[in-house]
């Protein structure tokens, strides 16, 4: 870019330079008002803020379309300045018409056109210039970025390399520290371990509770049970047994008794539920006292059988 700058400047100062010295000097000696610093000034800003916008509308044209709202203001920028940068350089033309009209030397419309070409060409150098040395700027910038770019790569690897073998000395010296804690522990517990003599095992004679007085007292359980449900019955459903009792209760005399008949088959029933009640309570104690008698010796022959007797 620096170059075409250059290559700019170079063309536009050939072409607007006189053909003839004389005819120079004759248009410097016409025309004593060549463009101040200020109007230089003015176009060299309007012509970095030119090429500032476009550099912006090259960036916008990478990421959004001709359409874009940002990508059409900056448009409507550039062509503003640009505007701007014309009315500049057109009040510059005018005001070189104006003083060449007030003077009372004749002067040539060649040379009037040449020092307006002249003047306008001295702009354009100039801000062909200010291009040329910001742009120097920007190739220096990117050349050092373009020298120091492999470097930063290079340093980039390098330091991942170094942090994978960093971080697998780490994770060895993790895994040592953890070894080295777990076999202090178990330095320090070795006086808390327990040695196993002999393996375990289940005993054939239970060890609680007592099967004999479990089945004793069971029944002696149910028997007191069924005098204390019969007692409740006859408090709440007193029965009289004798003609004292009845008077003694209600406090009037007794005049006669009647007996109690019962039918044949309600007698059969009674007899019957006497004779069952009987064996079952019988059944009942002659199984508690089998089991008793039975329970130490039958685990005795089994503890025998399978050899462990006097263990």
């Amino acid at each position: 870019m620096s170059a075409s700058c250059r290559i700019s400047a170079a063309t536009i100062s050939a072409a607007c330079r006189p053909k003839s010295p004389a005819c120079r000097r004759s248009g410097q000696s016409i025309l004593k008002t060549p463009p101040s610093a200020q109007d230089i000034q003015a176009a060299t800003t309007l012509d970095a803020r030119i090429r500032d916008s476009r550099h912006q509308l090259d960036e916008l044209l990478l990421k959004f379309t001709d359409r874009h709202p940002e990508v059409l203001a900056v448009k409507d920028t550039i062509k503003r300045l640009e505007e701007q940068r014309r009315a500049e350089l057109g009040g510059v033309r005018s005001t070189n018409g104006t003083v060449a009209q007030g003077s009372s030397v004749p002067v040539d419309p060649v040379v009037q056109n040449l020092q307006i070409g002249l003047n306008t060409a001295d702009v354009q150098v100039a801000s062909l210039q200010t291009q040329e040395s910001q742009s120097a700027a920007r190739v220096a910038e990117l050349q050092r970025l373009v020298t120091t770019g492999p470097e930063v790569e290079a340093e980039l690897a390098r330091l991942n390399r170094d942090y994978g073998v960093t971080k697998a000395q780490y994770e060895a010296l993790l895994q040592r520290l953890e070894t080295a804690r777990l076999s202090n522990e178990a330095d320090r517990s070795e006086d808390r371990r327990f040695r196993i003599l002999e393996p375990p095992r289940a005993p054939l004679r239970p060890i609680s509770p007592n099967r004999l007085l479990f089945l004793v007292g069971t029944l002696g359980a149910a028997v007191f049970t069924g005098l204390g449900v019969a007692f409740l019955r006859s408090q709440t459903r007193p029965v009289f047994l004798s003609k004292k009792a009845l008077a003694a209760a209600t406090g009037l005399p007794v005049i006669g008794v009647v007996s109690r008949s019962r039918a044949p088959a309600v007698l059969g029933a009674e007899r019957r539920d006497a004779l069952n009640f009987t064996l079952v309570t019988l059944t009942l104690v002659v199984v508690i006292v089998t089991a008793g008698l039975v329970s130490y010796p039958v685990s005795r022959l089994l503890r025998q059988v399978v050899g462990l007797e006097g263990t």
